[in-house]
């Protein structure tokens, strides 16, 4: 039998009950089927609120061609989530299939709730980086490890990228958008002795966390900054520390998220594909990316800035010194915080008075060189 979603059609003929149908009207056999059929519900209210909403906004004058197309990318990435996952559960053996189901619907519903300000929502831009990592770690790994299929999950990922340019940022985002638990190592203030301690404690705590979240088999995502000061060839620590990560994904049921601005100082043997199978070059914001992180940043104010094409312009305006995202944040906390009624020549004023790039040509330079060295790895 195949079953129709929309466009996309799913095997069932091999269960032995009828699972994601999108109508009222599915016969569950049993008691024990009613939680499935109560989240089903509300994935159905979450699919048609969406539908509903685009109808609804595109009917309304006032609503902008930007905003119609942001409301088709959700409704799209909503039905090929929803696919993948279906994907995924075509393969569990019929004992594991009441278990498989129950977390994958939970996991997609978790991740249409995910509010503004979590995960990949407060990121401004890189959604080419964004859509591969739904699509092949978020749903095909990070989804697939919550079911009883064998799951390869990476040990690492490192972000790569100059100073200021969101590589924290977007490593947060992502952790959060797996729906992991997230925990966080600052290196600063900590010898290589206590930086391998504290992060082989943290791993001892995501294998018990993993242990007591039982059938929801929810991994940790820890996030360690800065990781070339740490990982170099010359850290007193780095054996032991090659030797974890080696590992760490199977046996502690953990991840690390690796940040560096410098990643060839990094020891060879943890940038190999079998520890840190992906590598993610952050660049400096371009123009979009760079108008996009203003208006988020003065939506934070509670302002729209007429005219702020100009400042972003100048942003622009000289190829050897560019701003980093940083950068053009501060830019508009030093406008807010001494303005009170700012427009957009202060943040233009203050852009080329008293803030200084932090990315010259040179760093650009070496970063430039450090991702094609990586690539072709």
């Amino acid at each position: 039998m195949k079953i129709a979603f929309n466009s996309i059609n799913f095997q069932a003929s091999r269960y032995p009950v009828k699972y994601f149908y999108r109508n009222s009207t599915v016969n569950f056999q049993g008691d024990r089927f009613e939680k499935q059929k109560q989240e089903m519900r509300t994935l159905d209210e979450a699919y048609n609120n969406l539908m509903a909403r685009q109808k609804r906004e595109a009917e309304n004058k006032g609503v902008t061609n930007a905003q119609r197309i942001d409301l088709a990318k959700q409704i799209s990435c909503l039905t090929s989530q929803y696919a993948q996952l279906n994907e995924i559960l075509n393969n569990s053996d019929v004992k594991n299939l009441e278990k498989d189901e129950r977390n994958l619907l939970n996991y997609l519903i978790g991740l249409q709730n995910m509010s503004k300000n979590k995960g990949f929502n407060r990121i401004i831009g890189y959604d080419n980086v964004k859509d591969k990592l739904t699509s092949e770690f978020i749903i095909k790994t990070m989804a697939k490890a919550r079911t009883s299929q064998k799951t390869d999950v990476p040990d690492a990922f490192l972000f790569f990228g100059p100073t200021g340019c969101g590589k924290t940022t977007f490593a947060h985002a992502l952790a959060e958008q797996t729906l992991s638990f997230v925990d966080t190592v600052d290196l600063a203030n900590l010898s290589e002795e206590e930086a391998l301690c504290t992060i082989l404690d943290k791993a001892q705590i995501a294998r018990q966390n993993y242990i007591n979240s039982g059938d929801e088999k929810k991994r940790t995502i820890l996030i360690v900054n800065e990781f070339d000061s740490l990982a170099n060839k010359y850290s007193p620590v780095v054996n032991e520390l090659v030797d974890f990560m080696q590992n760490c994904a199977d046996e502690y049921k953990c991840t690390l998220f690796l940040t560096s601005n410098h990643p060839l100082d990094i020891d060879p043997r943890i940038l190999e594909s079998k520890i840190t199978p992906k590598k993610f070059a952050i660049p400096p914001a371009d123009y979009s990316v760079a108008k996009g992180i203003a208006e988020q940043r003065l939506e934070i104010y509670g302002r729209k800035v007429n005219g702020i094409d100009s400042f972003v312009r100048v942003l622009f305006s000289n190829p050897d010194l560019l701003y980093s995202n940083a950068n053009i944040a501060t830019i508009i906390d030093k406008v807010e915080k001494n303005t009170e009624f700012p427009t957009v020549d202060d943040y233009i004023l203050v852009a080329r008075e008293q803030v200084v790039p932090s990315i010259s040509r040179k760093k650009l330079e070496r970063f430039e060189e450090e991702k094609s060295a990586l690539q072709n790895q």
